[in-house]
This record gives structure tokens, C-alpha cells and sequence, in this order.
């Protein structure tokens, strides 16, 4: 399992961080802020997205996501709600509880 990130911001250190904290170092990819191209090339490899935002007027990543074939798992809330149906068209997860949405996205 391998957990990629896309994108810079305020919290990369403080992942990066975590990261080493628990061991997982050599498991997390943190790429920079991607072009369309390179987005679609990653999403062609990815198995799944997940998006723990708690709340998201559009989720444009989301269907971009879905688009490229990968398994979708949203928050509960917010504007995922228009298109992602859950165990339909993706997952929806209450991100409040690491603990049950780790345990709902392991039984995906």
C-alpha cells in the first residue's frame, strides 16, 4: 500500500512528519502541485482516491477521480453528496472517527 499526495501546502511538513513518526516514511509520496497530464497519468494508477475533506461544495477531484477508473471514498457531507452514492457510484465515510473511517476504508 502506498499513499500518494498531491499538491503543496501548510500541512506537508506536519505529514511528512507523521509519516516518520509512524514508520511509514517510505510508504507516503508527496508530489507537487500536478498539471492536468500528470494528474490523469497518477489517477490511471490509482486504485483508489480518497478525499476526507469535511466538507466539499463540488468535488471536481472527486469525479475526476471516477472518470479515471479509480474507487471513489468521500466524507458524508457536503456537495459529494450530488454524485456519490454510497456503495453505488463510491463510498461515502464518516472522516469525524480516524478509527471507523480507517476500518470503513479497509473493508473496501
Amino acid at each position: 500500500l502506498e499513499l500518494v499526495i498531491a499538491g503543496e501546502g501548510p500541512l506537508q511538513s506536519g505529514i511528512e512528519t507523521k509519516a516518520r513518526e509512524l514508520g511509514i516514511k517510505e510508504s507516503v509520496t508527496i508530489l507537487p502541485f500536478l498539471c492536468e497530464e500528470e494528474r490523469e497519468s497518477w489517477l490511471e494508477f490509482c486504485e483508489m482516491a480518497v478525499f476526507p475533506s469535511f466538507y466539499e461544495p463540488f468535488g471536481i477531484a472527486a469525479q475526476e477521480s471516477m472518470a479515471a477508473g479509480a474507487a471513489v471514498a468521500v466524507g458524508n457531507n457536503g456537495g459529494w453528496n450530488d454524485f456519490v452514492i454510497d456503495r453505488v457510484t463510491g463510498f461515502q465515510v464518516d472522516f469525524n472517527d480516524p478509527y471507523k473511517a480507517a476500518y470503513a476504508l479497509a473493508e473496501i
